[in-house]
């Protein structure tokens, strides 16, 4: 049975050309959507972790200080995948411009080649209101973000896009390609970039629709932990003046 390899990198930012990852996470499966070996390993970047990234993956100087080069681990990977080369990967543009940067200074270009399950996604599941990966493996949003969980959401969502086809299977034909015949995305809608300000955020930071998409992600996901922060500091103040009025009726009536 054919072995596919689902690949979820984290970067220090969105910029294949001023960023690095920092971490890997990989996982072998086959065409029934069953797992059978994973990869995980973190990557020191030449470069400070900014604090935005951190917050958002839990990926810490400190967590990657020891670890080896992002380029060392890639070699690493690419041993682990074996004669495995076609990579799944949820907006398959992203991994393929940081590994195309990373390996720029290499002799030859992986010869490997991406199914894209965003684009799949957009073809096949209509009636949902979102095509990131958060929203279409629910199971996955304790933990976002980190690179083998995504990895491992990935492999869910192709099991529910090969069963909307007939015979179980994603068409090869359709989507496959080649990591060299890889183009980044256009420019950001504007639309993308209003959303992008309304959230707080920086539009000058993004450069392609890709780039917008994870951004609004990164910065919705820091609007609901800020919200969720505020909302039980809500309960407690609630809490205390309950138990404040509590107090004081005993008082009274003692």
């Amino acid at each position: 049975m054919k072995e596919f390899i689902a690949l979820d990198i984290e970067t220090t930012g969105f910029d294949c050309e001023t960023s690095e990852i920092i971490e890997f996470g990989a996982a072998k499966f086959n065409e029934a959507g069953v797992v059978t070996e994973t990869f995980s390993e973190l990557a020191s970047p030449c470069m400070k972790i900014p604090a935005d990234i951190e917050k958002l993956t839990g990926i810490t100087d400190e967590m990657v200080k020891d670890a080896e080069t992002p380029i060392a681990v890639w070699k690493k990977l690419m041993d682990w995948c074996g004669d495995s080369t076609i990579f799944f990967a949820h907006n398959a543009k992203f991994e393929a411009s940081f590994i195309k940067a990373l390996n720029a200074g290499e002799e030859n270009e992986p010869d490997i080649s991406f199914i894209c399950t965003y684009e799949v996604a957009k073809q096949r599941l209509k009636n949902v209101n979102s095509y990131k990966l958060t929203e279409l493996v629910l199971a996955n949003n304790d933990n976002q973000h980190r690179a083998l969980p995504d990895a491992l959401a990935c492999i869910s969502l192709y099991r529910d896009l090969a069963a909307t086809y007939d015979n179980n299977k994603i068409p090869e034909q359709t989507y496959l390609r080649h990591m060299s015949q890889m183009e980044g995305d256009d420019e950001p809608s504007r639309k993308q970039l209003a959303y992008i300000e309304d959230l707080g955020g920086e539009p000058e930071k993004v450069k392609t629709k890709g780039d917008a998409s994870l951004y609004i992600d990164q910065l919705r996901s820091q609007a609901l932990a800020t919200r969720k922060v505020d909302n039980d500091n809500a309960v407690n103040m609630i809490i205390i003046a309950l138990f404040a009025v509590v107090v004081i009726y005993a008082v009274l009536k003692a």
